[in-house]
């Protein structure tokens, strides 16, 4: 019986689209290109494929992709969630594939228009009553709405438990400009930053920088993977996949893992890292360089920790003086990675670890400094004409008129509104009692555990029966971050969104009013206030305690 995937399958073909601001064609198409190229840079032909993964976040679906680019019969297909957590999950769903003797040869791949079409910058829209959306409805109304916001609260109580600064990860945004700047298909191709730049950026949610943060661009990247014998007869370096792995810890709540007893890392990292070291016989020692995960930069900081090149908490000073650098310690995202060549979710870097295997990344970072050889779609220097429709926030652009005179009166627009929490079975009791002006705490009637966010289980004793007691609303600021940017309509900026710890020990997600952003520091006392932010919405807000 199969036990392990070391080295049973290789990824044999990468392809990539170019990287821009605006692609001027729809994510299918983008999708059916880097597969075409992938299974090209492989020597094989559509008839060869039989097996696909993408991404649910992917708006064109597998079978569709495989209908436009003549892949005639699939024999597996499947989608990974989680947004920057699927890359490497799409490869260990072809590896098992591919060794289990379910397939030949698997298609991994991403396509998004994440510039001129929806932008996650913009903030997470209101939804039906799914379990992310209520969720995401204790974030919502207080305006903690992006990615930026979710990692800021995280980094803020890593800088905070570990008197780091934004030095570490200036260090990491000047070092991955730079790779990027060597890097034709980069969107910052020929571009520099300085750490004089860095530190005169704005700020998009305190404490992250504009540059802290990564590129939303438009682009595509795909990937094959097939049988290590298979590949001996194909055309490239097989990069032999040596472990693979998926992992979620304890209380993950996705991105706003905020009721942990440590925020200031995330245990699904040291549960990945433990996986691929077991898995392939390797550790920290064995590796020259690393891909990283990098839509924010402090992130990376994390992932260096939980993969042993530093100790918890040192990683802030371990990145300085070049260690991330071609001559450092451990190159990392030599491409230029998510914060500087372009985001795709994550899958564009697994190209480039398929490149520096064999010995062709374009920024010289193995001993072969040449392009790879996945071609780049030539384009006309202009740019394509935008498509007649909505634009990419959702609002339709019309032709400027002379208002007609008429007797009427213009009515004025409504004035926005935060987002509202979606409210189901297993949060309505919660927001009634916020309703009548008291902040609720649910408890589990068996074995008396307090939990928040509501849920309809207790997860010490797994008993069904629970109610709500009142809290003493009192409490010290645990985490908090300032939001800048985007100004989402219906909030006021700067903003400020905190986790309250409270006096019963239980964490909340609020908003800090009557008081200087300045001057919120992390342990400050606060106390509740049950407020009217609008005609419709009462929401507790916390105001510094006297």
């Amino acid at each position: 019986m199969l036990t392990s995937i070391k080295d049973e399958c290789a990824i044999v073909g990468i392809g990539q689209t170019e990287i821009s601001k605006l692609s001027g064609r729809s994510e299918l198409q983008l999708a059916a290109e880097c597969v075409k190229t992938a299974i090209e840079d492989a020597g094989l032909k559509p008839t060869d494929i039989d097996g696909m993964t993408g991404f649910t976040l992917d708006h064109v679906d597998e079978i569709e992709v495989a209908r436009t680019v003549g892949i005639p019969e699939l024999r597996m297909f499947s989608r990974m969630p989680h947004g920057g957590g699927a890359p490497m999950s799409l490869v260990q769903q072809a590896a098992m594939a591919v060794a289990t003797g379910m397939c030949k040869a698997v298609v991994g791949y991403r396509a998004m228009n994440g510039r001129s079409g929806a932008r996650y910058s913009s903030g997470v829209a209101e939804g039906p009553e799914t379990t992310d959306r209520i969720s995401w409805g204790w974030y919502m109304p207080y305006g903690l709405l992006t990615p930026a916001c979710w990692v800021a609260m995280h980094t803020m109580r890593y800088m905070h438990e570990y008197g780091a600064t934004n030095e570490g990860m200036a260090e990491i945004a000047v070092t991955q400009r730079q790779f990027a700047s060597k890097n034709p298909i980069a969107l910052y191709y020929g571009k520099t930053i300085t750490m004089e730049e860095y530190f005169a950026s704005p700020y998009i949610v305190e404490p992250l920088r504009l540059y802290d943060c990564c590129v939303e661009t438009d682009g595509g990247a795909a990937f094959v993977v097939t049988s290590t014998e298979r590949a001996k007869d194909l055309p490239h370096k097989p990069a032999l996949i040596r472990g693979a792995a998926q992992g979620s810890a304890f209380d993950q709540e996705v991105m706003t893992s905020f009721y942990r007893e440590n925020i200031t890392y995330l245990p699904e990292y040291d549960l990945v890292a433990k996986q691929c070291y077991a898995q392939s016989g390797l550790g920290p020692d064995d590796l020259d360089a690393a891909i990283i995960y990098d839509a924010f930069t402090s992130i990376i900081l994390f992932q260096l920790e939980s993969f042993g090149f530093c100790k918890r908490g040192e990683a802030h000073e371990w990145v300085k003086g070049g260690t991330l650098g071609l001559d450092g310690r451990l190159p990392c995202n030599t491409h230029g990675g998510l914060l500087s060549e372009g985001y795709v979710h994550g899958i564009n870097g697994l190209a480039e670890a398929v490149r520096l295997i064999r010995g062709t990344a374009v920024t010289g970072a193995t001993q072969e400094a040449k392009m790879s050889k996945v071609p780049k779609k030539k384009t006309k220097k202009t740019q394509p004409a935008r498509r007649k429709g909505p634009s990419p926030r959702g609002t339709s652009k019309v032709a400027k008129q002379k208002p007609k005179k008429t007797g009427a009166a213009v009515a004025t627009p409504p004035a926005a509104l935060r987002m509202r929490p979606v409210i189901g079975h297993d949060n309505q009791a919660w927001w009634d009692r916020i309703n009548a002006g008291e902040l609720p705490i649910q408890r589990c009637k068996q074995c008396g555990t307090l939990r928040h966010p509501p849920r309809p289980m207790c997860w010490k004793c797994q008993s069904l029966d629970w109610e709500h007691v009142a809290a003493s609303g009192k409490g010290i600021v645990y985490s908090y971050v300032v939001v800048h940017r985007p100004e989402i309509p219906g909030y006021t900026y700067p903003l400020v969104v905190a986790v309250v710890e409270l006096a019963e020990g239980t964490r909340i997600v609020s908003n800090l009013v009557g008081i200087d952003p300045k001057a919120v520091k992390i342990g400050m006392p606060v106390k509740v206030s049950i407020e009217d932010v609008d005609a419709t919405l009462k929401l507790p807000l916390f105001r510094p305690a006297s």
